[in-house]
């Protein structure tokens, strides 16, 4: 299903692409043996700021218009210690995350998020010399099928047939199977399927699936599959 609780009101015709990446920063502890660094921060390049400057940065590609739905954000930063509150980090690790939608490409992503470390390596004198090290941990393609295609038109038919009321279309499961399909044999593709307890419940023990959904998929299904292949109910039994 379109995995947003919804179920069957639910046809999902288009999935986000995502990258995510983790980027090194070097930062500089003030040069004294003072063992609190507060009062000379002024003296010091705290990588913990240039960690939310740079993702500063990448939010920002939103700013352009072939990118104006990304969505990015910073969703992890590790830096310092609790037992040293005192002190200023040596070092930050930032991770990001940037969803995207069809039709923007996965590269087009990744190049506009070197692009945007490199500027800000240009207006930041420390990060001109010590420029932060870009890892990429994972990416998909974005991918959709069009609301007017035939596969779509048919399975929502069938869905207001079986439930007594037309689906809307969903496209915003990040990183959906429907993708595979669209992007490496040209086959429209939807998804759908019975209402459930949603991505919060996902995998808990707590999860489930409504019963009467579940019926009425497996005979949605089974109705798109005899029309799309020019056949009846009747012909098939």
């Amino acid at each position: 299903p379109a995995e947003s609780g919804e179920g069957l009101a639910q046809v999902k015709t288009a999935t986000p692409g995502t990258l995510r990446f983790l980027v090194h920063i070097s930062g500089r502890p003030p040069d004294t043996l003072e063992p609190d660094h507060t009062l000379f921060a002024a003296e010091s390049v705290n990588p913990i700021d240039l960690a939310t400057t740079i993702a500063s940065a990448v939010r920002r590609l939103a700013d352009r218009t072939e990118l104006a739905s990304v969505i990015a954000e910073l969703t992890y930063l590790a830096a310092g210690t609790r037992e040293r509150l005192h002190r200023v980090p040596a070092a930050a690790e930032a991770g990001m995350t940037v969803a995207f939608p069809p039709p923007v490409r996965l590269a087009t992503v990744r190049a506009a998020v070197v692009d945007a470390l490199r500027d800000r390596r240009l207006t930041h004198p420390w990060l001109a010399h010590h420029p932060p090290t870009l890892r990429w941990v994972s990416g998909t393609e974005s991918a959709a099928v069009a609301e007017a295609d035939g596969i779509v038109r048919l399975t929502v038919t069938e869905v207001a047939k079986a439930t007594g009321r037309a689906p809307t279309c969903y496209a915003r499961h990040a990183a959906s199977d429907i993708r595979h399909p669209i992007l490496h044999s040209g086959i429209p593709t939807v998804g759908l399927g019975p209402r459930a307890g949603g991505l919060g419940q996902a995998g808990g023990g707590d999860e489930w699936v409504d019963l009467g959904e579940y019926l009425q998929t497996i005979a949605i299904t089974a109705a798109v599959i005899l029309r799309w292949c020019g056949m009846t109910a009747a012909a098939a039994g």
